[in-house]
């Protein structure tokens, strides 16, 4: 009986020993190769990782300029620094028009005073200075542009629709302030046709538009005092 125990122990080393050599001889000729897989496959992971976390950090930041900024230029920057940011680039020139058009619409210039490090200041008001002609013409020229950029980035998907369509009529704001009652039309008509397909009450309300734009335009004439009728 212990002899055959003694030969079944025997025999077990020996099996053991065999695994071991295969094993050893596998490792010498494989084991390189598949430590640099593994270790290649740890490198990507982190990749991977450090990829999703930088992304989450951009976007984060893209949206914090966002919410910060008070000025036109300061929602463009937003625009051109984060284009890979969902559609903020888009709402973010859509804005920067609209402060160029309350600008205009207040009569109210930029105060060039200020230093670029104070216009972001709550407590400062960057809009106190008249605003001159010039001006007026360079602010509505920089609006029409921002609203022109929306447009070009227009791929015709329903989630764009509300910023083309907003350019559009932006577009055609500036139109009619100018007195261009013709260019004004034919904006609102293609705010109209973009909108039709997903906000039917969109479209409606820029054909009315559309149809009053002239009348939006017509300069008043006044007459001289010689030439006004006198009462008898």
């Amino acid at each position: 009986m212990d002899r055959q125990r003694l030969k079944e122990v025997h025999q077990t080393d020996l099996t053991e020993s065999r695994i071991n050599e295969d094993f050893l001889d596998w490792l010498k000729s494989n084991g390189p190769t598949w430590l640099l897989v593994i270790l290649v496959a740890v490198c990507v992971f982190i990749g991977v990782q450090r990829y999703k976390m930088y992304k989450v950090n951009h976007r984060n930041e893209a949206w914090s300029a966002f919410f910060e900024a008070r000025l036109p230029g300061s929602y463009e920057d937003v625009a051109n620094n984060y284009e890979d940011v969902g559609q903020l680039a888009n709402l973010s020139r859509l804005q920067a028009a609209e402060e160029l058009l309350r600008l205009v619409q207040a009569d109210m210039a930029l105060d060039a005073t200020l230093a670029p490090e104070d216009l972001n200041d709550p407590e400062n008001d960057p809009a106190s200075e008249p605003l001159t002609e010039e001006l007026r013409d360079q602010y509505l020229t920089r609006a029409d542009g921002l609203y022109e950029q929306v447009i070009a980035a227009d791929d015709n998907t329903m989630a764009l629709t509300l910023y083309a369509v907003n350019a559009y009529n932006g577009r055609a704001a500036i139109a009619e302030s100018r007195g261009d009652g013709e260019a004004a039309r034919g904006f609102y008509l293609e705010a109209a046709d973009r909108a039709e397909a997903a906000f039917p009450a969109q479209a409606a309300i820029a054909r009315q538009r559309a149809e009053d734009a002239a009348n939006f335009t017509q300069h008043v004439t006044i007459p001289a005092a010689e030439d006004a009728p006198r009462r008898t």
